[in-house]
């Protein structure tokens, strides 16, 4: 909670971008190709988005193709479909997703929103730690 407002803030998130980036991995093979050194699953602001793109690099990484059936069935084997949205909401990210000519957008979209939300949080860490007032400044900063 904002302590000048009292109002609720979100991080830094961008779902939409989520969705298209996650979706044009499954509409188009190669796109994880293209991306996979921009992002990574811990980049992601929900919680099924990094379940599914962590997924989707295992099925790479299996030299599996990366479409809705085998990421269904390896999220079923992994007992992890149903939360992540079932196999409906893996339609619904392909189906979000007109091309995957903007993927590498996408993904860079994702990784600033990571960054802002990582500095968010070292900046809460830091101001916790200034308040506890340690006697040895310079291990504080240290």
């Amino acid at each position: 909670m904002n302590q000048v407002t009292g109002i609720e803030k979100l991080p830094p998130q961008n779902l939409e971008a989520e969705e298209s980036f996650l979706g044009s991995l499954l509409i188009d093979k190669d796109a994880i190709i293209r991306v996979a050194d921009i992002v990574s699953e811990k980049d992601f602001y929900k919680e099924a988005h990094r379940t599914i793109f962590e997924t989707i690099k295992d099925l790479y990484g299996r030299q599996e193709p990366i479409d809705i059936l085998s990421l269904s069935n390896r999220l079923t084997e992994k007992d992890l479909l149903d939360k992540v949205g079932g196999r409906t909401y893996l339609a619904h990210l392909s189906n979000v997703t007109a091309t995957s000519s903007h993927a590498k957008h996408y993904a860079q979209i994702i990784q600033r929103k990571a960054t802002l939300r990582r500095l968010l949080t070292a900046a809460a860490e830091i101001s916790e730690l200034g308040y506890k007032e340690i006697e040895d400044v310079e291990d504080l900063i240290d």
